[in-house]
C-alpha cells in the first residue's frame, strides 16, 4: 500500500488502521486474511496481492511483537470464523 514516508499502523476494534502522509485506511478484520512472520518482517495480508509490511525494529522487544501476532491472529482467525459460520433461516446475528 502506498505511503510515500514514515507511516503508522493502529489496531482498532473495527480493525487495522493505517496513517501515512500520502494515505490513510481501516481494513477491517475480515479484510486480513493471513499474518506470516518471516525473514524479520510481519506480513498482514489483505489479499493475494497486497499486504502490510511491519519490520522487526517496530517492535520493542520479542514480547511485544509475539503479543502483537497472538492477537492479530486471534482477530483474523474469529473473522474467518464468522465468514464461514452457515447461517439458519430466520436466525437473527
Amino acid at each position: 500500500m502506498p505511503s510515500g514516508g514514515p507511516c503508522e499502523l493502529t489496531i482498532e476494534q473495527a480493525g487495522l488502521r493505517h496513517n501515512s502522509p500520502n494515505w490513510e485506511s481501516t481494513t477491517k478484520w475480515s479484510g486480513l486474511i493471513r499474518v506470516d512472520d518471516s525473514h524479520g518482517v510481519v506480513l498482514l495480508l489483505t489479499d493475494d496481492l497486497y499486504f502490510y509490511i511491519v519490520p522487526d525494529a517496530a517492535f520493542e522487544s520479542g514480547e511485544e511483537k509475539q503479543a502483537f501476532l497472538a492477537h492479530l491472529r486471534e482477530k483474523v482467525g474469529a473473522a474467518a470464523f464468522a465468514k464461514r459460520r452457515p447461517r439458519l433461516r430466520g436466525a437473527r446475528t
